[in-house]
């Protein structure tokens, strides 16, 4: 056997160990290549970070696993014949996966309406996870600031309407301009009362 051909063999042998170790992980776990690195020095496997990363992206590359880009970097999982989508959290990383009917052959129906083959889609859905939105103080209160921003704008854009009607009453006397003011001044006070939880929210989280 020549170098090259024995240097093919050993390639192929750990991306073989490299496989075999992510069989080894728990359905709808998903691990980066260092998770990956210290099991196989657990398993007493002599393969190095950098062959790992170069065997993970042939694997993928090959459609045999399956990689998502997380805060975590990249995770992976062995491809299975259930199609399943992804909640990532970007805030500790946790890859959550789950099917969901509304979801079942949307990939394809889309495909199909742009002229693209199809063979497989996937999800992720980037957010917040529940455990961080109650533990990490940074992400709950700046969720809580950015929702209370977003009612602001509203109440904001609210006063605006409510003043053009006001100038069409002014000017015109519309009777419909007055149904369009009432309606308006009623969607302005139920965002005025969202707005005294959320301040009194966020006052609690700052004084925690």
């Amino acid at each position: 056997m020549d170098d090259s051909s024995r240097k093919e063999t050993n390639r192929s042998k750990t991306a073989e160990d490299t496989l075999k170790l992510l069989e080894q992980i728990p359905a709808g776990t998903h691990v980066n290549a260092m998770e990956l690195f210290e099991l196989a020095k657990e398993s007493s496997l002599s393969i190095s970070l950098s062959s790992i990363y170069r065997h993970l992206s042939f694997l993928e590359q090959k459609g045999a696993i399956i990689g998502v880009s997380t805060e975590r970097g990249r995770v992976f999982e062995i491809k299975t014949a259930r199609e399943h989508h992804h909640l990532i959290c970007i805030g500790c990383g946790q890859t959550t996966e789950f099917v969901d009917s509304l979801l079942e052959r949307f990939g394809e129906t889309l495909a199909e309406r742009i002229g693209f083959e199809f063979h497989n889609s996937r999800f992720d859905i980037l957010g917040i996870c529940l455990n961080c939105r109650k533990t990490d103080p940074k992400y709950s209160t700046d969720r809580g600031v950015e929702h209370l921003e977003r009612v602001l704008d509203r109440v904001k854009n609210q006063i605006t309407v409510m003043q053009k009607k006001l100038v069409q009453l002014r000017n015109q006397k519309d009777r419909l301009a007055l149904q369009d003011l009432q309606t308006a001044q009623s969607e302005f006070f139920e965002l005025v009362n969202e707005i005294k939880p959320l301040t009194s929210n966020l006052k609690d989280r700052y004084d925690a």
